[in-house]
């Protein structure tokens, strides 16, 4: 399980979901990547899938989405938080949603990636992206 919390200019969440060790170490790779892909950004997402429509996330509980912006090196990490309903019966309306922009760096990103391998290796227990808005 990959737990994620992220705060931007005052906004604040909180999200897990499980993933494969290999769909985080393909990510991982996929975040070190200059410039990073426009028509296919690096991304993970994971919450409750569909049990009717195989390969549909029905319910999105952590989902992180890097891209760059602009030309300048700055680079945007979207991270959508929700939390699961705690009963089978609840209401859609009822689940907490964050989503957030994150803006930092190329290098901050890289620093980040490797520390998920790190974490994925079981060498690190925590994998830490600082902000980097650069001017």
């Amino acid at each position: 399980m990959l737990s994620a919390q992220v705060a931007s200019t005052g906004f604040a969440g909180r999200g897990e979901a499980w993933f494969g060790l290999e769909e985080l170490a393909v990510f991982s790779c996929q975040l070190k990547a200059f410039p990073l892909s426009q028509s296919d950004p690096p991304h993970i997402s994971g919450g409750f899938w569909s049990k009717e429509k195989f390969g549909v996330l029905e319910q999105v509980h952590l989902s992180i989405t890097a891209y760059q912006i602009g030309s300048l090196g700055q680079v945007g990490i979207r991270v959508e938080v929700a939390n699961p309903p705690l009963f089978p019966n609840d209401r859609l309306e009822s689940q907490n949603i964050a989503k957030i922009e994150l803006m930092t760096s190329y290098a901050a990103l890289e620093r980040f990636a490797n520390d998920l391998e790190k974490l994925l290796e079981s060498d690190l227990e925590e994998a830490v992206l600082s902000g980097d808005r650069l001017t």
